[in-house]
């Protein structure tokens, strides 16, 4: 198991999330996360929630799809360790999850 010491991160952990029209869990909460990133590798917009899947908050922010030529990634918060959740436009391809621990 990999630490990380102050504020930086020893290892990058990648998850491959597939796209969802209903809002799925990206990467559940962490109290060891230094940081996280998301990248929408999607033709559809992904909109990210800060908390759990099936939560009522209106969307953290939103994710251009790839193809646009817009930057698709997402830099969470510093020092938020909580639960993300996404939600894309229509189904189809998925995103990059990296948890820098």
């Amino acid at each position: 198991m990999s630490r990380a010491i102050g504020n930086q991160a020893e290892v990058g952990v990648v998850t491959k999330v597939a796209s969802s029209a209903s809002r799925v869990l990206l990467v559940a909460d962490n109290n060891s996360r230094v940081g996280l990133t998301v990248r929408n590798n999607s033709t559809a917009v992904l909109t990210i929630f800060l908390g759990l899947a099936g939560g009522t908050e209106e969307g953290t922010v939103t994710i251009a799809p790839t193809a646009t030529g817009v930057d698709s990634t997402w830099v969470c918060p510093t020092n938020y360790t909580g639960p993300v959740s996404g939600q894309w436009a229509s189904a189809n391809g998925f995103a990059y999850v990296t948890e820098y621990l």
